[in-house]
């Protein structure tokens, strides 16, 4: 089954204006809140945290706004669009979002879900689908600091590019009074031993994101480009990718990439000339997928099984002693030497240890 990727919009109106009146027409995607036409109310605040489980994507995210003015209450829509793909009809019925909460000032407020199609909801051609979602509920605005905390969890999107894909709205944020977000900070918990690509900027101006890592791993410095999006590819052994920002105003949003295998070694290298004749030959054979079945290693050559079992303990960090292998692997992006790394199968994941014994029973029949 195949999902696009999930898209939201945020839809805000005075609490005297009915959802009919709402003729607005515009498009967006993510889950920030978006004030329809706020000229007083500032958003000073957000810490976002995002962990992947899977297919899914936790999301907890604070919110911290001022109001300089007399108090008032929004009307808060939150829209969730349709699965896209080989869907069935009964899937199509249900929003592709689960667990939504939402906290007022410390509080559970009530919300309401209804298909968009039942609602006086409007959004352009280009946003509408048919069986779009809302949720709504009522947010009061007091005089200085209000705090909004919402929690979901979504599913991601696949493609024969990607394994997993996960979008999230920042550019709403200039939607504020302040047309920016005072103070930003998001965390990407992406899981331990994981490659994956970020937004390269979030900028215009092309400026180099500072992405920093909490832990253990490591961070490309190329602008890698795919369809005309630019991004840096991260490996992190154990922790978490964060990003931290003052007067946060984004011309792009935030994106999350876990690429199939024959997209992935594209990414590898950060040097505009790698040992060519070696990249060649391990680009051949990282095309094998690890799902595939054992019958698919005997069309490989003894130099192609080589390869691929070696890559296996590189992953973890093996220090070779051969010497066109430690060439090729200290130019991938990934690779993060560890002397404390054997050449011990039982370092490997379950289906690492299973491919390389399949490997292995394959080369002894040579």
């Amino acid at each position: 089954m195949t999902f696009n990727n999930i898209f939201f919009v945020l839809l805000f109106l005075s609490l005297n204006v009915s959802l009919s009146a709402n003729d607005s027409s515009f498009y967006a995607e993510g889950s920030n809140l978006i004030p329809l036409q706020e000229t007083s109310i500032e958003l000073k605040k957000e810490v976002l945290n995002l962990t992947r489980k899977g297919k899914e994507m936790d999301v907890q995210v604070r919110f911290e706004f001022h109001n300089p003015d007399a108090p008032k209450t929004l009307t808060v829509g939150f829209v969730t669009p349709p699965t896209f793909g080989d869907v069935s009809a009964e899937e199509n019925e249900h929003p592709q979002i689960r667990d939504f909460q939402v906290m007022v000032n410390g509080k559970l407020i009530p919300f309401k879900i209804k298909n968009l199609e039942k609602t006086d909801f409007k959004l352009s051609e280009e946003a509408y689908h048919g069986f779009d979602f809302v949720y709504y509920f009522e947010v009061p605005f007091q005089k200085g600091k209000t705090v909004i905390q919402q929690a979901y969890t979504y599913r991601g999107g696949e493609s024969t590019e990607a394994s997993a894909e996960f979008n999230y709205r920042l550019t709403n944020a200039k939607g504020w009074a302040n047309q920016a977000i005072e103070d930003f900070e998001v965390n990407v918990h992406f899981g331990d031993d994981a490659y994956f690509s970020v937004p390269y900027s979030f900028g215009k101006n092309k400026q180099k994101a500072d992405w920093q890592i909490v832990g253990v791993g490591k961070l490309s410095e190329k602008a890698q480009d795919r369809y005309g999006l630019q991004f840096r590819m991260v490996k992190i052994n154990k922790g978490y990718l964060q990003f931290r920002a003052k007067n946060f105003q984004p011309d792009y949003d935030l994106w999350l990439t876990d690429w199939h295998a024959h997209n992935e070694v594209l990414f590898w290298m950060d040097s505009e000339n790698p040992t060519e004749h070696l990249f060649e030959d391990f680009e051949i054979a990282a095309t094998i997928d690890f799902y595939h079945p054992k019958e698919d290693l005997a069309l490989r050559s003894k130099e192609e099984l080589r390869w691929i079992r070696n890559y296996l303990f590189a992953k973890h960090g093996y220090i070779f002693k051969s010497k066109d292998l430690q060439t090729f692997f200290e130019q991938c992006n990934w690779y993060i030497p560890n002397f404390n790394t054997k050449s011990d199968p039982n370092i490997l994941s379950e289906k690492e240890r299973l491919l390389f014994e399949a490997i292995v029973a394959e080369e002894k029949k040579r």
